[in-house]
């Protein structure tokens, strides 16, 4: 009894109190206020907490994360408690409008309406729930900020509880648009088929097929099952991924979202580079010799597996508008429901080539093999060399994108480099010993190529000739720096001279205006000016020092960092360290 009343103590204490008339204000525009109020209630089947949201009706909240701006604007709710596990929130049936921001139809929430959070099992004695609304609010002029409001309040689900009406929609859904989106998901994946970047695993597939064809038809069944238990389990792990995401996070994930890593951008990036290698027939992937003997039919069923799945992740660079859509959808579904949309989309993908299998007599209408195959699967080597480096080119900035393309180069070398030479010494020793040594060139260049670029200790300005002339008119010293993108004495100029803490701390002190005269084009103003106006043949690096009174001194190609200082020293101190 005591132990009651210490803990009904301890939760009046820690509850947070509401308003008097128990709304509390979400988002607001001039006249226009969103507000929620929670209590608790009951439906015909279960009991849990009621969120009575007003809104008014030029106001409105996202419903749908896939029409959403972005997922996380989608109206979201969370509520935890300790002690209690609470079921997914019953959001009421949206309304479609019309966009024009957008230029596309949304799902929207307004007016007054309530969102039911049940419980799984009602708790016997009161206690304190953490609710979690976040999303964001537009009118017919603008879109607010988007908000994220916790709110601790003491609850008691015991007694008399008032009863509200869920629809049933909200709770199940209809059944015809479920099946809608379930069909429309295996037509989708029916589409990746058709995505570019699939194209270099189609050669492998079809030579697969045609070779099944001529088997038996257990063989025949069994390698095509394999293919497209391949492809589905990609989408299968797809599927896992997203729900242990959204059950540990409560968040909705988005595809889109990988490709804002730059770590991960340059795995896929060098991923891709080695497949192409594949292609390119520099060197095959074979299976361990005690697996293989296991296997009843090794090249129909561990390989057809492994290309399958191959394909189903080359999908992803071409179709990745495509998978995020679906994704973010699926994630606003109950659970089961999401994972089968998922998922069908690998059937969706696998059906053209389960269809070829069952029947065999579609695979005459397939060209045969032969040496136009071999063409086309190193001509899909190439695209596949255009797909990563277009998946790089916007995401990466320039200095970064430089150096992932020029190890790119080296990895492709050193992966050359094993297959057709290393295996081929039959000395272990000369082996072993080549494969550390380009063991060492990764390493070494992958970490001097790959690191993320250190920010710039020198304010540089880029070239500007009334900006020059305006500082030698108020006596400061001029330091230009030619540059240019391709020259590589630049960059080692960069790292010894101009990124040492000593010079870059005395050119702050002196107030000496840094310029970065960029000539990496023909046409450029500093190329012009660096014949034209400084006398000099056009060769870089070209590092000019004018002094406050107009001298010039000229310092050619990677010279020496104690010179300049030498040129700085010289000078009396107008700025601050």
């Amino acid at each position: 009894m005591l132990h009651g009343l210490i803990s009904l103590l301890v939760l009046f204490i820690q509850a947070t109190p509401l308003p008097s008339d128990g709304q509390i204000e979400l988002a607001a525009y001039q006249d226009q206020h969103l507000t929620v109020a929670i209590r608790p209630a009951k439906s015909r089947s279960s009991v849990g907490l009621a969120l009575e949201f007003r809104c008014p009706d030029d106001l409105h909240l996202y419903a749908d994360p896939a029409t959403s701006p972005n997922p996380q604007s989608a109206l979201q709710v969370k509520v935890t408690a300790q002690g209690v596990r609470f079921d997914r929130p019953i959001i009421p049936p949206a309304r479609s409008i019309y966009d024009k921001a957008q230029d596309a139809w949304i799902r929207v929430l307004t007016g007054d309406f309530t969102v039911f959070v049940p419980v799984e099992r009602p708790p016997t004695r009161p206690f304190v729930a953490s609710v979690t609304i976040s999303g964001a609010a537009c009118t017919s002029q603008v879109c607010l900020p988007p908000f994220t409001k916790t709110i601790e309040l003491q609850a008691d689900l015991t007694g008399q509880l008032p009863l509200i009406e869920i629809h049933e929609a909200s709770a199940t859904g209809h059944l015809g648009p479920t099946l809608i989106y379930l069909v429309l998901a295996v037509v989708a994946g029916l589409s990746i088929n058709l995505m570019p970047c699939v194209l270099p695993v189609i050669p492998l597939i079809v030579l697969r097929l045609a070779r099944q064809s001529a088997s038996n038809t257990r063989q025949r069944l069994l390698g095509a099952a394999a293919l497209c238990a391949g492809i589905i389990s990609f989408f299968a792990l797809l599927a896992t991924l997203s729900a242990v995401f959204t059950l540990a996070t409560g968040a909705i994930s988005d595809i889109h979202g990988l490709f804002r890593y730059q770590a991960g951008l340059i795995a896929l990036f060098l991923g891709l580079v080695f497949f192409a290698l594949l292609l390119f027939d520099v060197f095959t992937i074979d299976l361990p010799a005690g697996l293989t003997e296991r296997l009843p039919t090794p090249d129909q069923a561990a390989g057809a597996f492994w290309t399958g799945f191959l394909a189903a992740i080359l999908s992803i660079p071409c179709s990745g508008a495509l998978l995020g859509s679906v994704l973010v959808w699926a994630q606003a579904q109950p659970l089961l429901l999401g994972c089968l949309t998922i998922i069908l989309l690998g059937v969706g993908m696998a059906l053209p080539y389960g269809l070829l299998a069952a029947i065999p007599a579609l695979v005459a209408y397939i060209p045969r093999p032969g040496r136009w195959m071999d063409i086309f699967k190193k001509s899909c080597g190439f695209l596949v060399l255009l797909i990563a480096v277009k998946l790089v080119l916007p995401a990466l900035p320039k200095d970064r994108l430089i150096g992932l393309i020029s190890f790119g180069v080296i990895f492709a070398f050193c992966v050359w480099f094993w297959a057709i030479g290393i295996r081929q010494v039959l000395s272990r020793a000369i082996r072993w010993g080549l494969v550390a040594i380009m063991a060492v060139l990764m390493v070494t260049t992958g970490l001097l190529l790959l690191s993320p670029p250190q920010s710039d200790p020198i304010a540089w300005q880029p070239y500007d000739r009334q900006l020059i002339q305006k500082a030698q008119d108020e006596g400061r010293a001029v330091l230009l720096k030619f540059t240019a993108d391709w020259c590589t004495n630049c960059s080692l100029v960069d790292r010894l001279i101009y990124r040492d803490k000593v010079v870059s701390s005395m050119i702050r002190q002196k107030d000496i205006l840094p310029i970065k005269a960029d000539t990496t084009m023909h046409d450029s103003a500093a190329t012009i000016d660096l014949i034209q106006v400084y006398g000099q043949a056009g060769a870089v690096p070209v590092s000019i020092f004018l002094s406050p009174s107009g001298d010039m001194t000229i310092l050619r190609g990677i010279f020496s960092k104690d010179r300049l200082l030498q040129l700085l020293e010289t000078l009396p101190e107008r700025g601050s360290s």
